[in-house]
């Protein structure tokens, strides 16, 4: 586990996009940003898990570091074990706002809960 302490004012600290290029590198993945005190911020970085998702933006950052020759050996065990898993694309139904057929299915099926107020 990482912890970077980033300093305010935010032009003397680490941009969040390099942040995140920097942890998909080694396969690993930010996670909660805090405020330490009024002039330094926390960002949580850790190892990433077989079964951690990844966004499609974070996809794509990885694809174009790997096309840049930046990708690291760790980077690269990281996509292949969520991929193995199937987390790599696990949310994508998400990311696009399409609901499930059978989440769909089932609601039709199912009586409201509470029933509509009366005019």
């Amino acid at each position: 586990m990482a912890v970077l302490v980033a300093h305010r004012p935010r032009p003397t600290t680490m941009p969040y996009p390099e942040v995140v290029e920097e942890a998909i590198f080694f396969g690993w993945i930010d996670s909660t940003a805090n405020l330490l005190d009024d002039d330094r911020g926390l960002q949580l970085i850790t190892p990433r898990k077989a079964k951690s998702p990844w966004s499609r933006l974070n996809r794509q950052r990885a694809a174009a570091m790997e096309r840049r020759g930046l990708m690291t050996d760790a980077g690269r065990a990281a996509i292949n074990a969520a991929k193995a898993k199937g987390w790599r694309t696990i949310s994508d139904q998400v990311e696009d706002l399409e609901e499930p057929a059978d989440l769909a299915c089932e609601c039709r099926q199912s009586r409201p809960m509470v029933s509509p107020a009366s005019p």
